[in-house]
């Protein structure tokens, strides 16, 4: 059977049979893969440990008639301290369950990739809250081509930094008084100031801007219901 190469971020995990086991990753160059690992659940497998759910691992498979199978995994990363706290535990979850929902196989997101290792990292170093919560939501949400519009309204084309203005849900952005839909809710220009530096900067400069923690608190549901929206789910954490 013809071979190839991989890296991928471990999703989720399936039994099959007594001893095989299905594991979604998504990689950097194929998208979500789902692949048989034969023998894995045995006390005497050498792959188990490289399979936990997050690790980043290099991966050798061979083309299967149905799924393919994984003929040698090289953990890359293992991030130890997910399993230790709950909340991490619970973010970590979420980021990989949304991952394996919204993404499609065969359909690289490179930017989806390093996303959701980065923010794996930033959860194995101790950051668990809100803010990186609405950090990989947006971030997401934009590498798979659903960017809210932030700049101007979205129906007249008018910007105002002194100007009210409210989300529109069903429009996907900001929206004036004048323009204002029913199903939109109010958004404030320091929500708006922060959700366009997310797009912009790394979630380490985020967490140097005064009040983000704060308004992240705030905005979560403003980005909950842009979920429901677009994808008919908003996605909870474990804690919520």
């Amino acid at each position: 059977m013809p071979t190839y190469k991989t890296e991928g971020i471990v999703l989720a995990r399936f039994n099959l049979g007594e001893a095989d086991r299905i594991v979604s990753f998504f990689t950097r160059d194929r998208g979500k893969l789902r692949a048989v690992a034969k023998g894995v659940r045995r006390i005497k497998s050498r792959m188990a440990g490289h399979l936990e759910l997050f690790n980043s691992v290099e991966l050798m498979l061979a083309t299967g008639r149905n799924l393919d199978v994984i003929t040698s995994a090289r953990l890359r990363q293992h991030h130890a301290t997910l399993s230790e706290d709950y909340d991490r535990l619970s973010y970590g979850y979420l980021f990989a369950e949304m991952v394996e929902k919204l993404t499609g196989e065969d359909e690289p997101h490179p930017g989806v990739f390093e996303l959701l290792g980065d923010c794996l990292t930033s959860l194995d170093g101790g950051a668990a809250d809100t803010l990186l919560e609405l950090y990989f939501k947006l971030r997401l949400a934009s590498e798979l081509g659903y960017r809210p519009e932030l700049s101007a309204c979205v129906v007249c084309g008018k910007s105002d930094p002194t100007a009210s203005y409210f989300f529109s849900f069903t429009k996907g952005g900001i929206v004036d008084a004048t323009c204002r839909t029913a199903e939109s809710s109010a958004i404030d220009q320091h929500q708006i100031k922060l959700w366009r530096l997310i797009f912009a900067h790394p979630l380490s400069d985020i967490r140097r801007v005064d009040g983000a923690e704060q308004l992240a608190e705030t905005g979560i549901q403003l980005c909950n219901n842009f979920y429901d929206e677009l994808f008919g789910k908003r996605f909870k954490s474990l804690q919520a």
